[in-house]
């Protein structure tokens, strides 16, 4: 007789055991997965708040560079404070241990620039072209080496940008143009609030804007930049050429500012009796803009501390017989 094999069935108690051990083995793989993801997150929360507190930290770091250097203009005067606009006009770099890094400042001297504002006068309701101030600047952008034309167009844009009505000047642009741009946006119709701003305005692409730059900055008002003679640097011919319009070229401003004596001039009236400038004839409104002492400041700290890097831009005001005041702040460069 043929046989066929045995069959073996599992009794009901050992399937439930084999279906428990196995339940029990997915059971302990998916509590380590979630351990292992519990603690990476646990990590990963651990470095986020040890990077929030390191940055914060360089933060108050760079405002306490930023007192500092208040406190320092506020403390200097006469000769102290002459020594003191001497060497932000160089933007001298002061760098100092801090525990867990360095801080590293540099104050410069933000009071020889062309203020953009200042194309611009208070009106009745909105901002008006001052008169003289768009020569100035135009010419101040062909000295910079922008064609006539141009330098005229840019001029338009800006005024345009900052004044109330709607209508373009020749090359400049208004509410219409900036409209059809791919992403629509309309002109400021007030004064910028940085130089920066610029960017925003018909014309000034990325190139012309880097090469203006360290030439024009927007005051606090509308009044023309007043400027330190005795802190001109010799790259900033073309400001002080700028001011004295066709009668000083280029050169003869560059002249100027290399014969100023070592110390600075000690009276605007003996700047105004240097040989080449004793010859041009200044209206009383355009002298009151030549100034011995610099009421305007830049800050730039650089704050390394553990892993975290931090980097503070401030503009300090300082005018005569008053306490210095932060008037802007920019956390991170100016791209």
């Amino acid at each position: 007789m043929r046989r066929f094999p045995t069959l073996h069935f599992l009794k009901p108690k050992e399937s439930e055991r084999g279906a428990a051990l196995l339940a029990a083995v997915f059971l302990v793989a998916l509590m380590a997965t979630v351990g292992a993801a519990a603690t990476e997150e646990i990590r990963y929360a651990v470095r986020r708040a040890a990077n929030v507190e390191a940055r914060d930290q360089a933060y108050w770091y760079a405002l306490g560079a930023e007192a500092l250097a208040q406190a320092r203009i506020a403390g200097a005067d006469g000769a102290e404070r002459r020594l003191l606009e001497q060497a932000a006009a160089d933007g001298r770099t002061l760098a100092f241990p801090i525990e867990g890094g360095t801080i590293a400042a540099t104050l410069s001297d933000a009071q020889n620039c062309f203020n953009l504002n200042g194309l611009m006068r208070a009106g009745d309701s909105r901002y008006e072209e001052r008169e003289g101030a768009a020569e100035e600047y135009v010419r101040l952008l062909v000295l910079l080496d922008i064609p006539p034309g141009r330098a005229r167009a840019l001029a338009n844009a800006a005024m345009d940008w900052m004044d109330g009505d709607v209508r373009p000047r020749s090359g400049g642009a208004e509410d219409g143009a900036y409209s059809a741009a791919p992403v629509p946006y309309r002109a400021g119709n007030t004064l910028l609030a940085e130089a920066e701003e610029l960017r925003a305005v018909a014309g000034y692409e990325e190139a012309v804007f880097a090469h203006i730059r360290p030439y024009v900055c927007a005051g606090e008002t509308s009044e023309p930049s007043a400027l330190n003679v005795s802190t001109l640097r010799y790259d900033q011919a073309p400001l002080l050429a700028a001011f004295f319009g066709p009668e000083l070229t280029l050169e003869e401003a560059q002249d100027v500012i290399a014969a100023r004596p070592a110390a600075g001039y000690a009276t605007i009236t003996g700047f105004l009796a240097q040989p080449r400038i004793a010859e041009i004839q200044i209206p009383e409104d355009k002298q009151n803009r030549l100034i011995l002492t610099s009421t305007r400041f830049a800050l730039a700290a650089d704050v390394e501390y553990l892993d975290a890097r931090f980097r503070l831009e401030s503009v300090i005001s300082a005018p005569p017989n008053a306490r210095p005041a932060v008037v802007a702040r920019r956390f991170g460069a100016a791209e």
